[in-house]
């Protein structure tokens, strides 16, 4: 079979950036599939021949093209706050553009300037500008051409709290993540749900090493589209919502979201993240380490997780996972305090015992995962041992740890882009933004060079988003998972916002936002759910199984990179590269810390 044939066929095994980019070359040129594997031709949906010509088959339904395609604009149809960037894109010369109230006046007139070089296509594009606008409102968007049945669609809001609902969902994404449960919750008039699902999570005793028949692994957030529990990249996307928490509380805290325990003694928030930080602490072993991930043997196919009956492993510990785990258990230990006392000491304890190991073993540990085939999570621990002793100095106020980061973090500065391989960040802004005296005058230079790189990196994210067609802040090629790249870059702006009151910084976080909802080469929302013409069928398996016409909401999915979209190209189609099919894990999978990335930019505080 053709190479891209046989890849597309092991799309399952084929699951995310956990899995070497040199295997899957290997398997493209592969004569054929495992046997147990064979290759099948989707079938056709019923209605595909039934469809009128302004429709396209969704499953069993006729959906109008229309409301599925992008729109002649590209900008966040969802909507904008007061004050921020109001920016949308053009991909052909347009001289004005029209704001228009529901009632049909014009509440805004503006004019399109000479188009902007266009990253994403080589080409150029025309930017409408309309942030001095800022009466609260529903509005259309408005230029000449336009098909009536589309500009009846290019609505938007303004408001204080428009990422409130987008928030909410994104919330949901997460929920719907749960393993170990029952799932169940209504988006839109659809039903979304599944049973309790791999409740013998896990056997120590195959890659672990151990002697135990079985030991207790369930609970958790699925990583990904697939069903695997990994520590490093599940206490990544905690790690990053606690940051959420530690900088947005007082918008959060009184905030409901549609969880199991939603109204309890812990704000809703913390509450899911509690879900995700309660199976982190069944991945510790007495001496303090972490196994390094929970896994089958395989990824197994499209089916829902309680179908997923195959054994799961632990894998052997890891100084990665165990860094990780400390980090968030320190977090964990001070933000639950004031809500779950007992809860927080218990988190404190085992922080403390993943620290006291690390300390004892200071050379990287891997865990030897490689016979395991399910993602590996592997990297360098440098910068997952900084993030741990920056939180553990912060919530205990060790001098050890203090030194530790502070002698450290010179090797390990921050970055524009970062993501689970690149932890550091993380500790830099609890450093650097720490209300905490003791840091070591010896080392004040140690702060302000600190500041001094975080601002500096604001600063240069700021101005690639505001010379970039679609307000992206990320300057490059993408990669795997490049959506959870450009809304992660948001926390860097943040942070710098709060080091220095610029408000760039927020315009600039903001039109992160914009991009992953519309504002992108596609004119599509990137999140399920959300926006128009959202993501319909994602490598998501529960999405792929269940039946159910709409895919499960509140997903960002990767994002475009890579050849084609395993549709038999040649060449690297960088940001040309998505094609929203399930088959496409390359840039149609989802992944819990893109999704974290996203709720933090949802989360944050865009007002000065």
């Amino acid at each position: 079979m053709p190479p891209s044939v046989a890849c597309r066929a092991l799309g399952p095994v084929m699951d995310t950036m956990k899995l070497s980019f040199a295997l899957c070359l290997l398997v493209a040129a592969l004569p054929a599939c495992d046997p147990g594997s064979p290759v099948e031709e989707e079938p056709q949906d019923a209605s595909t021949s039934l469809c009128a010509e302004d429709e396209t088959a969704v499953g069993a339904l006729c959906v109008p093209t229309v409301t599925i395609t992008g729109l002649p604009v590209a900008y966040n149809t969802i909507g904008f706050h007061p004050g921020r960037e109001k920016r949308a894109t053009l991909q052909e010369a347009r001289d004005k553009f029209t704001v228009r109230r529901t009632d049909g006046t014009v509440a805004y007139e503006g004019k399109i300037p000479d188009p902007v070089a266009d990253a994403h296509t080589g080409g150029q594009a025309w930017i409408a500008d309309f942030s001095e606008f800022d009466e609260p409102g529903e509005y259309l968007f408005q230029i000449e051409g336009v098909p009536k049945e589309q500009a009846e669609l290019m609505t938007f809001r303004i408001d204080s709290d428009v990422y409130d609902e987008p928030l909410r969902v994104a919330i949901m994404g997460l929920t719907g993540q749960r393993c170990g449960t029952e799932v169940s919750f209504e988006y839109r008039g659809d039903s979304y749900a599944h049973g309790a699902c791999h409740l013998k999570d896990a056997d120590p005793r195959k890659y672990a090493g151990e002697t135990e028949e079985s030991h207790d692994g369930k609970g958790g957030w699925h990583d990904a589209g697939d069903y695997g529990k990994y520590p490093p990249n599940g206490a990544f996307a905690a790690g990053i919502l606690l940051t959420a928490w530690d900088h947005f509380q007082k918008r959060l805290e009184p905030m409901a979201f549609e969880i199991p325990e939603k109204d309890g003694g812990i704000p809703d928030f913390l509450d899911e993240v509690k879900w995700q930080v309660e199976w982190l602490l069944l991945m510790q072993r007495a001496d303090g380490a972490v196994y390094h991930k929970i896994t089958g043997d395989s990824f197994g196919g499209d089916i829902m997780p309680t179908d997923d009956t195959q054994p799961r492993y632990f894998a052997k510990i890891s100084s990665v996972a165990t860094a990780d785990f400390a980090a968030v258990a320190a977090m964990s230990a001070r933000i639950y305090k004031p809500y779950d006392a007992g809860f927080a000491g218990k988190c404190l304890d085992a922080a403390e015992a993943a620290y006291a190991f690390l300390d004892e073993n200071p050379d990287p540990i891997d865990p030897e995962d490689k016979e395991q085939l399910q993602g590996h999570y592997n990297s360098d621990d440098a910068d997952e041992r900084l993030w741990a002793a920056a939180e553990m100095w912060e919530t205990t106020g060790s001098a050890d740890a203090l030194a530790d980061f502070e002698s450290g973090v010179a090797a390990e500065s921050p970055r524009d882009n970062w993501d689970w391989p690149d932890v550091q960040n993380l500790g830099v802004y609890t450093y650097a933004l720490s209300r905490r005296e003791d840091r070591d005058a010896r080392n004040a230079d140690t702060l302000s060079a600190l500041e001094t790189q975080l601002v500096t990196s604001a600063d240069r994210i700021a101005t690639n988003a505001e010379a970039h067609a679609y307000g992206v802040g990320y300057k490059g090629n993408p990669y795997w998972g490049i959506n959870g790249v450009i809304v992660r870059e948001a926390m860097n702006l943040h942070v710098g916002y709060r080091l220095t009151e610029d408000p760039r910084y927020l315009d600039a976080a903001a039109m992160q936002v914009d991009y992953v909802l519309g504002r992108n080469l596609y004119r599509r929302s990137f999140v399920t759910g959300l926006g128009h013409a959202p993501p319909l069928k994602p490598h998501h398996r529960p999405s792929i199984a269940d039946g159910v016409r709409a895919p499960w909401p509140g997903l960002l999915i990767g994002g475009p990179w890579g050849k084609g979209a395993l549709l038999d190209s040649t060449e690297d189609d960088g940001w040309r590269a998505w094609v929203d099919e399930s088959s496409n894990y390359e840039s149609n999978e989802v992944a819990i810390n893109w999704n974290a990335a996203l709720i933090y930019a949802l989360a944050a505080d865009y007002s000065e």
